[in-house]
């Protein structure tokens, strides 16, 4: 803090002092934004704001117009941060920028006719697991005896997820 003193004087001579003190508020230090910068399409990410001292802080401005410490972001874009601190000061700006993994491209081996007591063998490609959704197989590969439609989900080393039908007719 700093020292002070104000004096006045009236046109007679006569003066009077006064001595203040002012308080110089430290302007609150952004320190990091934590999250997931790189997520799949049609999951979320929170990203979080963090200042040097979060209890001296009233409130976060985002790029999004939201108020919070934490957002939710679902695409991919630039977002921006600066906080408040409760002394009224404003602080520098944080951004981060968010991009989205590619989904998993599907593609199938196998003849996709099957004859009246037989069976085709069907495998699935593109990514790490696998999951033939309706039929409780958990493998890239499917043995079909019966013609229609069996959808497959593959799911990538990011965990990213698509699902492609194949139909198999007689």
């Amino acid at each position: 803090s700093r020292i002070y003193t104000v004096t006045g004087c009236l046109s007679n001579g006569q003066c009077r002092s006064t001595t203040f003190s002012v308080e110089v508020s430290p302007l609150p230090k952004m320190l990091r934004i934590d999250g997931d910068t790189k997520f799949c399409p049609d999951t979320f990410s929170v990203l979080t704001a963090h200042a040097v001292d979060d209890s001296l802080i009233s409130h976060y401005f985002w790029s999004t117009g939201e108020n919070t410490q934490s957002i939710k972001v679902t695409d991919a874009d630039s977002f921006s941060v600066h906080a408040l601190s409760v002394y009224g000061c404003l602080s520098d700006t944080l951004s981060v920028v968010t991009s989205l993994y590619g989904t998993p491209v599907i593609t199938f081996d196998g003849l996709r006719e099957i004859c009246q007591n037989s069976s085709t063998e069907i495998t699935a490609h593109g990514g790490t697991r696998y999951v033939w959704l309706g039929e409780n197989i958990y493998t890239p590969e499917i043995t079909i005896t019966e013609p229609g439609d069996y959808t497959a989900r593959v799911i990538d080393g990011n965990g990213c997820h698509s699902d492609s039908t194949i139909f198999i007719q007689d």
